[in-house]
């Protein structure tokens, strides 16, 4: 007995270690890292880190790597620190210099080149103090000024700064060889404390706030900690076990974050001089594989812990949000357990996975574990209470049953058939007086008092012969059998088990299905590729396409919540549809789902609360949590891979820039464009979804990792829209511009041209086929002009004739197209409506076409219309608008501050004739103008 309970002491506290180690993602250089070891690590407003390396600075989504290089050999190359200037420019520290990055052209420049040997970069408001070999500057605006030398002597090396941290008020904490710093801003009053031999042998590195004090790691002399209110430095030391502090960093609050050159990682509560977590190679719980660790970083947002490293790059681990959790009860864990079916009855569990079976009673406290050699079986695919029993089927040790009073297991039946069969799912009848266990060799029916009642099998009935998989009754009491081959039905007033009779094109021939209830009767039937809805009656049934519009591999379960919601297990996490199928949320790893993988029509509802068998553990989801469902997630979205007809376009133009806009070119046809979202959360890469709609189109699905493809878009801009799916609050606009490239307008003017050439060619040949026929006429009229004088007039008189009909004809078509007086007028005042109701004059680029097509009519008709009606040609009716926009505009106080250039561009004049046309119509200089109606403008350089 006693090796028995050692072993069940040692499952559980495997499966414990199993489940709550730290799962860490390792990247480095080979892995696209622009270096190999990791110095400092920031996130910048677009939730973008950046990971300072011994080669300059990269750019992380991820998922990808876009580098930024420092082009100086090591050790100048070592970037120290960086940070973000509110207009989103990236500073870097090196010991090289100042540098920003350059997103456009991919790399770092260096700024301020007087600054040398930067350690730390502080921005206050707009400005930037940079600690440095020479004192601490003040940067702002490409522009830097020396401030402050902790030592009058400006070679002391006293005013290196070692390391800067800024509280977020009104204080800075400087470390330099021998002295803690404190500055006051902005007055910059210092204050110095001198840091004793006796605390400090060699220098200092690193310097933090928590806790309402200051702490500064050191070389060698592990960490020194200052009380501001007796202001005394002392050794602070809660067992981290190595003395050389590469990095410190806090909460601001009661965490301090620290990194040792030498035994990994340590998190520490400064409130209670402790250490709350540990990362080191001799810790199961959170192993790293490296010791040298130059810097540690935890992101409060998405709780993740980053640590870089000496040679080894750096690792992250996987975001939760945990919305689903594990059972637990006492010792026992569930989270590591591949739980193959349970059931949940009051205070009671009994949970059968692929190596045994447990049995908990809360209200009892009992954890009871029975190994695969007490119950001759290693997989119990089915659990039924039944008759005071729990009847446990297994799938290659028969079908037993637990008494949960004594804990005693027995076999149902004392035939040997029956302790040795395949069983799938056991089922109780509605009434709860029969038991239906379905197995390879039928469907045996028991009594309360577990006496076989009867046999379905293939020879007695109409029951398929092949493996049965699933079974269900209907609210009407009818029983569904799902096999290997088809769906059969069980009558219980007849007692009989039919598989004909079905209505035609009824999906009952379709293999492997599965079987759920619906709360109104109805049933859903899946298989490997189609999931089918169905009135229990038959009478109707529908295709629901999860498989396609998904993309999963496998359906595992199809449950309806009390909500009247469906939730859908799958390969790739579980899905929260409407009653409609028509939106959906997805939830996976990241919010507490210990695997993507389910077992087979394996979830109970109790209550409220969803049971889910996982196969990594037995998966819970309460009311509570069910709230957590419908919150809205802090989610940052961006485009992680752009192909512009299939070459990649640099990050810096849609991922690392506020701007976010694409542009692509047109010639007669669109670029294609290929786009691949990303969820900046940093969690594992396989398994999320998102949404996507062009210019206010429906939403469609699409997975991690594929790309959304677009072509033969129209000329203009075009509105992209990415969301996580189902989180509307997640969605991010992208705007994509199609302009006509240099290409279009080379073949068009090649197009005119040849059009051109053509007509000038066609009247050419024309004019020379006239010409040859009349001198052929002349000829025989000069020949024959005696003899057939008479004829020859009456041809005259033939053609004159043929020629005024022609002429009349022409005239009467003419007629025909000429608008009169009231259509005219109609057409004017069509035209004035338009044009000041969009204020279309306002366009600089407005012709005669787009006024034609804006109201519908032809442009000819429109032309017609000004040269004739109203005598003044299309321009100068545009212009008389544009001009009275300027004077109402220049009357108004609200454009004081723009000039006159700037507002005769508003009303949609161009630069080059504003002024001449003014002078047109008003016979005065814009200038002039002005002055003669005492306007003042804003004075900048405008040519009057």
């Amino acid at each position: 007995m006693k090796h028995k309970y050692i072993i069940i002491f040692l499952h559980l506290l495997i499966s414990q270690l199993t489940s709550a180690a730290i799962t860490f993602n390792y990247k480095n250089h080979l892995s696209g890292l622009s270096g190999e070891s990791v110095y400092c690590f920031f996130k910048d407003s677009r939730g973008i880190m950046w990971i300072g390396s011994n080669q300059g600075v990269s750019a992380y989504n991820g998922d990808s790597f876009h580098n930024f290089d420092i082009i100086n050999p090591t050790p100048l190359s070592i970037v120290k620190s960086i940070a973000e200037m509110p207009d989103g420019t990236m500073l870097v520290g090196s010991y090289s210099g100042l540098y920003y990055v350059d997103k456009k052209h991919n790399r770092c420049r260096q700024i301020c080149p007087e600054i040398k040997d930067v350690s730390s970069i502080c921005i206050i408001g707009s400005k930037a103090l940079i600690g440095s070999s020479q004192g601490i500057w003040i940067y702002e605006k490409d522009q830097a000024t020396q401030s402050l030398l902790i030592e009058n002597n400006v070679i002391s090396k006293s005013n290196a700064i070692n390391d800067m941290v800024y509280d977020g008020k009104n204080s800075i904490w400087v470390v330099t060889n021998d002295n803690l710093v404190h500055l006051q801003w902005p007055q910059l009053k210092m204050t110095k404390y001198p840091i004793s031999k006796s605390l400090l042998t060699g220098s200092t590195n690193t310097i933090s706030l928590a806790g309402n004090k200051v702490f500064i790691g050191t070389q060698n002399s592990g960490i020194i900690q200052f009380n501001p209110q007796d202001r005394s430095l002392s050794h602070y030391n809660p067992d981290i076990k190595c003395n050389v502090i590469s990095d410190l960093n806090s909460n601001l609050k009661n965490l301090l974050y620290v990194s040792t050159d030498g035994n990994g990682a340590y998190v520490i509560d400064v409130n209670q001089n402790k250490i709350i977590e540990s990362f080191n190679q001799n810790n199961e719980h959170s192993y790293i594989t490296n010791n040298s660790v130059y810097t540690f970083w935890f992101d409060e947002q998405l709780k993740i812990f980053w640590i870089g490293f000496f040679l080894d790059g750096f690792c992250h681990n996987y975001p939760e949000n945990r919305i689903f959790d594990t059972y637990k009860f006492k010792d026992f864990d569930s989270r590591g357990l591949s739980v193959r079916s349970f059931i949940i009855r009051n205070d009671e569990r009994v949970i059968g996975t692929r190596n045994g079976l447990y049995f908990i009673s809360e209200g009892r406290h009992i954890v009871k574990y029975f190994s695969p050699e007490e119950i001759n079986a290693n997989i119990i695919t089915s659990i039924q209470f039944f008759s005071g029993k729990y009847v446990i089927a297994t799938y290659d040790g028969g079908l037993l049953q637990l008494d949960p009073i004594t804990l005693q297991i027995s076999n149902v039946s004392e035939s040997k058939e029956l302790q040795v069969g395949r069983f799938s799912r056991i089922v109780t009848s509605p009434d709860q007086k029969t038991l239906f266990a379905p197995c390879d060799l039928g469907i045996y029916l028991f009594d309360e008092d577990f006496n076989i009642k009867r046999c379905y099998t293939s020879k007695n009935s109409e029951l398929p012969d092949a493996y049965l998989n699933d079974m269900v009754f209907d609210k009407q009491g009818k029983g569904w059998i799902g096999t290997m081959s088809k769906l059969a039905l069980y009558d219980p007033t007849t007692g009989t088990i039919i598989s004909h009779d079905f209505p035609k094109n009824y999906f009952n021939n379709y293999p492997e299905l599965n079987l759920n209830l619906c709360e109104n009767g109805d049933l859903f039937a899946f298989s490997r590729d189609k999931v089918f809805l169905t009135k229990p009656d038959l009478s109707e049934y529908k295709t629901i396409e999860l498989y396609e519009r998904l993309n999963v591999g496998e359906i595992f379960f199809i449950t309806e919540s009390p909500d009247n919601k469906y939730w859908v297990g799958t390969d790739r996490g579980l899905f929260l549809f409407d009653h409609d199928f028509n939106k959906f949320r997805q939830f996976y790893e990241t919010d507490g789902l210990p695997s993507l993988k389910f077992n087979k029509n394996e979830y109970q509802w109790s209550g409220d609360t969803l049971w889910i068998a996982n196969t990594r553990g037995l998966v819970y989801i309460t009311p509570d949590f069910f709230k957590r469902v419908s919150t809205k997630k802090n989610s940052q979205l961006t485009l992680n891979k752009v192909l512009i007809n299939g070459l990649p376009v640099g990050a810096e133009y849609y991922q690392l820039n506020e701007n976010k806009r694409i542009n692509i070119s047109w010639n007669f046809i669109s670029d294609n464009i290929m786009m691949m979202p990303l969820e900046l959360n940093y969690g594992r890469p396989y398994g999320r979804y998102y949404e996507w709609a062009l210019d206010n189109s429906a939403y469609l699905p699409i997975a991690d990792g594929e790309f959304i493809s677009l072509s033969h878009l129209s000329l203009g801009k075009h509105t992209l829209k990415i969301r996580i799916a189902g989180l509307q609050e997640t969605e991010t606009s992208y705007i994509i511009g199609v302009y006509p490239n240099t290409v279009f307008y080379l073949e068009t003017f090649i197009v005119i041209l040849i059009l051109i050439t053509w007509y000038l060619l066609a009247r050419l040949r024309k004019k020379k086929a006239v010409l040859k026929s009349a001198l052929n006429r002349k000829h025989q009229l000069e020949l024959k002009i005696m003899e057939r004088n008479t004829i020859q007039r009456m041809k005259d008189e033939e053609t004159l004739k043929k020629k005024n009909e022609e002429e009349a004809r022409i005239q009467s078509m003419y007629h025909k197209a000429k608008l009169n007086n009231d259509e005219y007028e109609a057409l004017y005042k069509k035209v004035k409506t338009y044009v000041q109701r969009e204020k279309a004059y306002t366009n600089s680029e407005l012709h005669l076409s787009d006024i034609a097509h804006a109201i519908g009519c032809p442009t000819a008709h429109l032309s017609q219309m000004f040269n004739i009606y109203t005598q003044q040609n299309f321009f100068d009716f545009i212009n008389t608008y544009r001009i009275e926009e300027f004077k109402r505009c220049v009357k108004d106080k609200s454009y004081n501050q723009y000039t006159i250039t700037a507002i005769s561009e508003m009303c949609g004049f161009k630069r080059s004739t504003f002024f001449s046309v003014f002078k047109k119509f008003e016979n005065c200089t814009p200038t002039e103008y002005l002055q003669k109606n005492n306007l003042e403008r804003k004075k900048k350089s405008d040519n009057t």
